[in-house]
């Protein structure tokens, strides 16, 4: 069952322009821009009523972990799911799973028992795909990068990227875009069954293939 946490029209435009700030202030290098959209940041929240629950929502949206943290919790080898042992299976800093967790609490996606943290609800967390936002773009962003990671490092008996390239009916677009997610949660589906000890990420790249401007 999908959970359906973020439809297409949950962020007006000024929570959309908060998140697009949001990316800005943290792919800034320089501290001087950092604390420059941090002054946008709380002008905006201000001005506008960004609620902090929108804040933490924006924030998942943008962020892979997020999505890892809550696919950990359904590992069936994982028998203590504790911010140590999520950062050890993910190979993540558990200090950052810590603090993660604390937002996915806080969002009510997950609880703690304890020192054990437990998914709500099997559902899927999921995100607008036709919203043009900065966390999104942000998101498959990291994906990407990290699939191009995997190409390098990964063993190939372990991970599956091809490509291929084809000319093509632009009308016959939407359909592709409606086959991909069909196919896509069936895959999902299929790979959860059985005894779960990994997380996988599924991207599939579907564009028009052309050089950029300045691409000689």
């Amino acid at each position: 069952m999908i959970d359906k946490l973020f439809q297409s029209n949950i962020f007006n435009e000024d929570e959309k322009k908060y998140v697009s700030l949001l990316i800005e202030k943290e792919t800034a290098q320089a501290d001087e821009i950092k604390e420059f959209y941090s002054g946008k940041l709380e002008s905006l929240k201000k001005e506008k009523g960004v609620t902090d629950l929108t804040i933490e929502l924006l924030h998942i949206i943008s962020d892979w972990h997020y999505s890892a943290i809550l696919e950990a919790l359904l590992l069936d080898d994982l028998t203590e799911k504790t911010s140590k042992n999520i950062a050890k299976k993910l190979n993540l800093k558990t200090h950052d799973v810590r603090i993660r967790c604390e937002r996915l609490l806080k969002l009510d996606l997950i609880k703690k028992k304890g020192n054990t943290y437990l998914r709500k609800n099997n559902g899927l967390l999921a995100t607008p795909t036709e919203v043009l936002n900065r966390g999104l773009v942000s998101l498959h962003g990291q994906l990407i990068r990290k699939a191009l990671v995997a190409l390098f490092h990964q063993n190939i008996e372990n991970r599956n990227i091809t490509g291929m390239t084809m000319a093509v009916d632009p009308k016959k677009i939407p359909d592709a875009k409606q086959r991909i997610q069909k196919f896509s949660r069936e895959l999902m589906q299929f790979l959860e069954t059985g005894e779960k000890t990994k997380v996988y990420q599924l991207n599939v790249q579907l564009f028009e293939l052309k050089g950029e401007e300045n691409e000689n």
